[in-house]
């Protein structure tokens, strides 16, 4: 699996404002992720830093996944 820093490697150790991972879930795996959408906790995607939602910017909803027992696989994948 390859890890894609999108501005090449970073200044700081262990901190980079994101990480790509190609291939990290199988697609059996991503329908389970994907399953976990619910409508009704849906918020709209904000850039960072900004409090107020700019359709002109970002056109995107987003949803937090919380730490459970049936979701534990996701965030111990994401951790290793």
């Amino acid at each position: 699996m390859a890890i894609n820093y999108p501005f090449g490697l970073q200044l700081k150790q262990k901190f980079v404002e994101f990480v790509h991972y190609q291939g990290l879930f199988h697609p059996c795996e991503i329908d389970k992720i994907v399953a976990f959408w619910d409508e009704d906790n849906k918020i709209k995607a904000t850039l960072s830093g900004d409090e107020k939602y700019n359709e002109n910017l970002r056109k995107s909803d987003v949803m937090f996944i919380k730490n459970t027992t049936d979701n534990d696989w996701i965030y111990n994948k994401l951790a290793h």
